[in-house]
């Protein structure tokens, strides 16, 4: 399994509800990072266990389905190298599945024989429309059909009628379950997503190990490993999980997602929901190419409902949307030694939640797509209580630390209000952008009543400009430690 630390633009991009081709990356303007490396914690595969006695071999051309029938709960099966296509697996409790080097399961059907009709290629008799979910970024619903279309690996840009149709798109007509291209496929790999998970199910303490996993037709909000993520216990180590179109992982409670490659998923790289999730030693990359808003829900990383939730050492870079984001709702959230780099929105986002430890990660180059107030912050903290910032280096985004105030209602446990936020001992480098708190709410409570406090920061910043922002206005640095904050930090 290869890992990288960095991954040339390789697909279309849907930014806006318009594709653009390959060249017009959407991080060209981004600072240039990281300025350190990351590399998989040794032992994270080594330390999944797996359990003793005999193992099922599976072939390439055995029937799959009727083996894993067969057998009991609690079998472990090792498949042997190859593509296994169309392949949906339903785990028994306590399942273990072992992917050989080489072993690639994906959810795309190869088509062959396409027609001339007119200008265009066509493929008919293709009876499906998946779970149509999600919103689009600029509007339509190109990014709720879950089916993609890969031109030699390519993802092709879908359109919604076939008179919009051009070269490097296509259109699926479901009236008449026919694929157009525009493209002459003729010489060239054509490969269409149907079916919509690799592994789901219920079943508990399921181990899946070592497989690629792509182009599953997953809707939004679900996992090409996971499904719905309702399952408990499972561990899921060692894959590379790209080209689905929702989630890449998705998982439930008492998950371990470990030293994981998951890139270019359409929606979301990981999520999920439930106590006790371990995360650790992943990259995630280049997730939300299917176009979906940002805002509603895109980029490397995010998890709602969570109780001590623990994201450490994983390498989360250029993904449409935040790095890393927990928003709804997530309690004794740990966000520590993470690489986040180049994110489109923020690197690190803790939305309308609780208890959160936010230390010693890198943060660097996020932001730059989110002007909007400080949500672009390197790390940010949305309307939620308890959270501490500490021991981070935050470089080159386009806001610092920052917290927001918003009228965001009544949670789990309490008001989502932007209470005792206690940012401390951190590096930041700024030269554009705030560190500091922005409240949307009337009154000046956020400023005044809550606790929020920032102490021992050491700050470098371009020119003397205004970079702290507390009371509703930008601030200088001697002005910011004149109302308290960072009396003992430093400006360098």
């Amino acid at each position: 399994m290869l890992y990288r630390i960095g991954l040339m633009m390789g697909v279309l991009l849907m930014l806006s509800g318009c594709a653009s081709s390959p060249s017009d990356d959407p991080f060209a303007g981004f600072p240039s990072v990281p300025s350190t490396t990351w590399t998989v914690p040794p032992g994270l595969v080594e330390s999944v266990e797996i359990p003793n006695g005999d193992v099922v071999l599976i072939a390439l051309d055995d029937d799959v389905s009727g083996i894993l029938a067969s057998h009991p709960a609690g079998t472990t099966y090792s498949f042997a190298p190859g593509l296994y296509r169309e392949l949906e697996i339903v785990p028994k409790k306590g399942d273990v599945f072992i992917g050989e080097a080489g072993a690639i399961l994906s959810g795309a059907r190869l088509l062959t024989g396409f027609d001339t009709n007119g200008k265009y290629w066509s493929f008919g008799g293709l009876d499906m429309e998946g779970e149509r979910r999600g919103e689009c970024s600029g509007g339509g619903a190109v990014c709720t059909y879950p089916e993609d279309l890969y031109l030699d690996d390519q993802l092709l840009q879908q359109v919604e009628r076939l008179k919009d149709l051009h070269s490097g798109a296509w259109f699926f007509d479901y009236d008449s379950d026919t694929v157009y291209l525009a493209d002459d496929p003729g010489g060239h790999e054509v490969e269409l997503a149907t079916v919509p998970y690799a592994f789901s199910g219920t079943a508990g303490s399921v181990v899946i190990k070592g497989f690629v996993v792509e182009k599953y037709a997953n809707p939004a909000q679900r996992g090409a490993i996971g499904g719905e993520g309702a399952a408990t216990g499972w561990t899921v180590v060692g894959n590379e999980v790209r080209h689905n179109h929702g989630i890449g992982v998705k998982v439930g409670a008492q998950a371990r997602i470990l030293a994981n490659f998951v890139h270019h998923n359409g929606q979301l790289g990981l999520g999920g929901s439930g106590d006790g999730i371990l995360v650790e030693g992943n990259e995630l990359a280049y997730n939300n190419v299917g176009g979906f808003s940002p805002y509603w829900g895109g980029g490397g990383a995010k998890f709602v409902l969570t109780t001590n939730l623990e994201v450490i050492d994983n390498y989360s870079h250029h993904n449409i949307g935040p790095g890393l984001w927990t928003d709804i709702d997530n309690m004794d959230t740990t966000y520590e030694s993470n690489l986040v780099v180049s994110n489109y929105h923020a690197g690190i986002k803790h939305e309308i939640s609780y208890d959160a430890v936010i230390a010693n990660n890198i943060v660097e180059g996020n932001g730059w797509g989110n002007p909007e107030n400080v949500a672009g912050a390197g790390i940010f903290v949305s309307s939620s209580p308890n959270v501490e910032v500490v021991g981070n280096r935050v470089s080159g985004n386009f806001h610092g630390i920052a917290g927001l105030a918003r009228d965001r209602g009544d949670g789990a446990y309490g008001p989502h209000e932007l209470r005792s936020l206690y940012v401390h001992d951190n590096q930041v480098d700024m030269e554009h952008g705030y560190t500091g708190v922005m409240s949307l709410r009337s009154g000046n409570d956020a400023y005044t009543n809550w606790g929020n406090r920032f102490e021992g920061n050491s700050y470098t910043v371009v020119g003397s400009g205004k970079h702290f922002w507390w009371l509703g206005k930008a601030l200088t640095f001697d002005e910011w430690t004149s109302f308290g904050m960072d009396t003992t930090g430093s400006l360098g």
